[in-house]
């Protein structure tokens, strides 16, 4: 029972590192984007672009291929002209507000595993 437990443990943690990245994605949000969860595709990784119109903060996030990070980018957003610094990450959910960086599959996972070592 013991080594089932570890085997199933070790099966979800291949299962949530093999699907694709997830990110959140914004079109343009005036704070950092925690909503909009989408599954990335192709090897693409999660990005995030900060820029200011006037003295407001402007954000847009989302999936990226690698080529795109570590730019500066010019959009044109509510018809001014605005340049978007772009930096990448490449952990689920990593280009949104400070939280959770683990996967929760991955935390159970590694729970059930422990759990099942010390039993």
């Amino acid at each position: 029972m013991r080594f089932q437990l570890v085997l199933g443990s070790l099966l979800l943690l291949f299962v949530a590192y093999g699907a694709g990245l997830t990110c959140f994605n914004c079109i343009i949000s005036t704070s950092k984007c925690i909503s909009g969860a989408k599954n990335c595709t192709g090897g693409k990784v999660c990005y995030e672009r900060v820029g200011k119109i006037k003295s407001y903060a402007v954000y847009t996030s989302g999936c990226i291929e690698r080529s795109s990070c570590n730019k500066n980018f010019q959009e044109s957003l509510f018809g001014v002209t605005v340049s978007l610094n772009t930096t990448c990450c490449e952990r689920d959910l990593c280009n949104g507000g400070s939280g959770i960086r683990m996967p929760l599959l991955t935390s159970v996972a590694l729970a059930i595993g422990w759990l099942a070592y010390l039993v």
